[in-house]
C-alpha cells in the first residue's frame, strides 16, 4: 500500500491484457490528481492507446483526457446519468 490507498498494478495489467474498450465515466485522468498526483494517468491512458483499445467518454464536458485520446464521446444530458448507467447495465 501506498499512500494509504492500494496498489493498483495488478488491476492496470488485467486490464490491458484483457479489454476491448475502457469508457471513462465523467473522469479526466489528466487533469484529476491521483494517488501519484496524476503523473500515471498519462502513461497508462497512452498504454491504452498505443495497444488499439477503443475508448469512450461519458462526460458532459469535453475533457482533456478526451482530447488527448480521442476516442467515442457521449454528452449525457442532466439528470440521465442514472437512466443511462441502468441501459448499459441491461444490455
Amino acid at each position: 500500500m501506498r499512500l494509504g490507498a492500494s496498489e493498483t498494478y495488478g488491476t492496470v495489467e488485467d486490464l490491458l491484457k484483457e479489454c476491448e474498450m475502457v469508457v471513462f465515466w465523467s473522469s479526466d485522468p489528466e487533469s484529476t490528481s491521483g494517488v501519484y498526483a496524476a503523473f500515471e494517468g498519462t502513461v497508462r491512458c497512452q498504454w491504452l492507446k498505443e495497444m488499439g483499445i477503443k475508448m469512450g467518454h461519458i462526460d458532459p464536458f469535453y475533457n482533456h483526457t478526451a482530447a488527448l485520446l480521442g476516442g467515442k464521446g457521449l454528452a449525457q444530458r442532466p439528470a440521465t446519468g442514472n437512466a443511462l448507467a441502468l441501459a448499459i447495465a441491461y444490455v
